[in-house]
């Protein structure tokens, strides 16, 4: 009943002060070196990609089967974009390649254990940006008939979704990689692979899903999952750069995407975030925490994983409610008021107890 209660209210401990915060122009986090990224200039704000990543796409590429694959999975005209879906999935199983993942499209480029990967939104996630941009919230999608309809109206949701509508939810992985890659250069426990975005075919004139393609290098084989019992092990000074992180990076989805790094000779124990894509119910026109509200709920229903995740764990939760509780983000008049009473609302639940770093 306990674990119960956390899932529902927790918080954070924040000893960064007001001054260690972005500055009000940088609330909505979508900027990298003073310029908001957007979806015209992604990709000229991110890095080059390594001539070793492109020569094991270009490899992969000569293969008939993983040009088919691309060639069925990228391209769509968004009013049958969702009656694709099947046929991409046939198609992924007919190319023989492994996905690893369960909801997106992750490929690995080459059986070597350190080869880089693949990453592809998936085409419910584009589906359901589109219908995002149409006014129509994931929540009131139902299959009916084998149509996709409004349960409000009954109206098909195919219909009303842009003739030239586009989505960039492959692309948002590499904004997301550009501001952790920015804040966690001051970090020393928090990391993320590096990751780099290219087009199909290369030289494609934009970067929405039709062409969009994140190359992100692979994790070390003696990574581990970060699990909740593994979570409550974690040091006190851990916890508190995990949950900063997540509040000024707008991150969302942290379950089952963070990894451990063991320690080193010359590293102490990292955390790595690897899967960083917006959420999928994002206006295209608004890419990337254009919006303040857009923000502060990705910030809120990261909290929320973070709790989850160290449910159970009374210190730990006291670690969380803290930096939470006194973030410069979450106290200011631009965090939209309805997701900060959901995020203290969790916080409630937390019973005060003192925490012994370790």
């Amino acid at each position: 009943m306990l674990i119960r209660l956390f899932l529902g209210c927790i918080s954070i401990y924040a000893i960064y002060a007001a001054s260690d915060v972005p500055s009000m122009p940088e609330f909505a986090k979508n900027t990298y070196q003073g310029q908001t990224v957007t979806a015209q200039n992604l990709r000229a704000l991110m890095p080059p990609v390594p001539a070793s990543a492109l020569a094991a796409l270009n490899v992969w590429l000569t293969s008939p089967k993983a040009v088919a694959l691309l060639e069925q999975i990228l391209p769509f005209k968004p009013r049958t974009l969702y009656t694709k879906f099947p046929a991409d999935r046939k198609a992924l199983q007919d190319s023989g390649f492994t996905n690893l993942s369960r909801t997106n499209y992750v490929l690995s480029l080459d059986e070597a254990e350190d080869a880089p990967v693949l990453k592809i939104a998936s085409i419910k996630n584009r589906f359901t940006s589109l219908a995002m941009g149409a006014g129509i919230d994931q929540c009131h999608f139902a299959n009916v008939a084998g149509k996709v309809v409004d349960k409000r109206t009954g109206e098909d949701v195919v219909e009303k979704l842009p003739v030239d509508g586009v989505t960039y939810q492959t692309a948002s992985r590499g904004a997301y990689w550009l501001i952790l890659d920015e804040t966690l250069r001051t970090r020393r426990y928090i990391t993320t692979p590096a990751t780099y975005l290219t087009t199909y075919p290369s030289d494609a004139p934009t970067i929405d899903d039709n062409h969009a393609l994140i190359i992100q290098e692979a994790l070390p084989q003696d990574k581990v999952l970060l699990t909740p019992e593994i979570a409550a092990t974690l040091d006190v000074d851990v916890v508190e750069e995990l949950v900063d992180t997540v509040i000024r990076c707008g991150l969302w989805n942290t379950h089952r995407n963070i990894f451990v790094l063991p320690k080193s000779d010359t590293e102490p124990l990292r955390l790595s975030l690897v899967d960083n894509e917006q959420p999928n119910n994002t206006v295209p026109e608004i890419f990337f925490h254009q919006s303040d509200v857009r923000f502060s709920g990705n910030v809120d229903a990261g909290i929320g994983e973070l709790l989850t995740l160290f449910a159970g764990n009374i210190e730990r939760l006291n670690v969380i409610k803290r930096v939470v509780e006194n973030h410069a983000i979450i106290n200011s008049e631009r965090f939209a008021p309805n997701y900060k009473a959901d995020v203290m609302q969790r916080l409630q639940c937390i019973p005060d107890v003192d925490v012994v770093s370790r």
